[in-house]
């Protein structure tokens, strides 16, 4: 009950204007969607791997909704933005793109 009471107090303080609105299905009493996460990779890939995928998931989800705001989506993901940014950092550079810091040797000679 208590972790129900933070997320509804979390959505009203994260809304622009103060006001919690449910999404249509839930105003209309229809049956809410299944969000279970899909288990159609089981076997095909490692646990880590399907960790990582949700993992980068829930943060893009959450920067989409943030509109970019690192604050914003540490505050909905419910962790510190220092350890967002650097989920980030370690997201990036495992899917390939090359890091912002430079390499040891660089930074006292450069």
């Amino acid at each position: 009950m208590r972790e129900l009471r933070n997320l509804v107090e979390r959505a009203i303080v994260m809304s622009p204007d103060g006001v919690l609105r449910l999404p249509d299905v839930l105003a209309a009493g229809r049956a809410v969607p299944d969000r279970e996460p899909s288990c159609s990779d089981l076997g095909k890939a490692s646990l880590a791997e399907l960790m990582h995928r949700y993992k980068s998931r829930l943060i893009r989800t959450a920067m989409e909704r943030s509109g970019g705001n690192q604050r914003r989506a540490a505050e909905l993901l419910g962790i510190h933005r220092p350890s967002l940014t650097r989920m980030l950092r370690d997201l990036g550079a495992r899917a390939g793109r090359p890091s912002r810091r430079r390499p040891a040797a660089c930074r006292t000679a450069c």
